[in-house]
């Protein structure tokens, strides 16, 4: 291992063609994986030869899977994120450095266990920011009534422009239960009048910056 992102290719190599001697497939995966463009391979300043993920939000998903399998209480959700390691993620010192990670959780965790992460870690910025772009790749069934009802009634609060980007970004999406539909279910009851008094407002604050 040459850092936390990085392994050194002949580490990778022997715990590639481990795997594939198990499985009886041809050698050189590894080498396949980097000229299709999943890995990738640099030498760092030492001159060693390092592979890491090409796709950094793919990475990102697959540790938070092996977090989740091992960590993760799906009853008792609450209790997990308050232990090593996940709590780790969350303190102030490994925030930011880990946000990718945190996205993941966003979108995993529901997924899993009906539960929102900012329910049960203490919200800053970066969370909700991680909470309002999960919905543009969660699973459908994730996002429940009462996240959809949550949003509603926060959306003419702090977060209205943050919550209309998640609604205009998914809006043409057949399947997504906050499409067009939902949006014009919201919008419909106003006169128009009284909607295009903050929602012109809104389009062009998103759109016009």
């Amino acid at each position: 291992m040459i850092d936390k992102q990085t392994i050194a290719y002949d580490e990778a190599y022997e715990l590639v063609e481990d795997v594939v001697s198990r499985f009886r497939l041809k050698t050189g995966l590894l080498d396949d994986l980097i000229t299709e463009g999943l890995l990738s391979k640099d030498i760092n300043y030492k001159g060693i030869e390092g592979i890491y993920f090409a796709y950094e939000r793919f990475e990102d998903h697959l540790k938070v899977k092996f977090l989740f399998d091992i960590y993760l209480d799906k009853d008792n959700p609450k209790k997990s994120f308050a232990q090593e390691p996940l709590k780790n993620y969350f303190e102030e010192r490994n925030i930011y450095f880990y946000k990718g990670m945190i996205d993941a959780m966003s979108i995993q965790l529901p997924e899993l266990c009906g539960v929102e992460v900012i329910d049960i870690v203490k919200q800053n910025e970066l969370l909700m920011d991680s909470f309002f772009d999960s919905f543009q790749w969660r699973k459908a069934e994730s996002i429940t009534h009462d996240v959809q009802k949550r949003l509603l009634k926060n959306i003419r609060g702090n977060f209205q422009e943050d919550i209309f980007k998640v609604l205009f970004s998914n809006s043409s999406n057949l399947k997504h239960p906050l499409n067009a539909l939902f949006l014009h279910k919201y919008l419909s009851p106003f006169s128009m009048k009284d909607r295009d008094v903050f929602f012109i407002a809104i389009l062009n604050s998103i759109y016009l910056k």
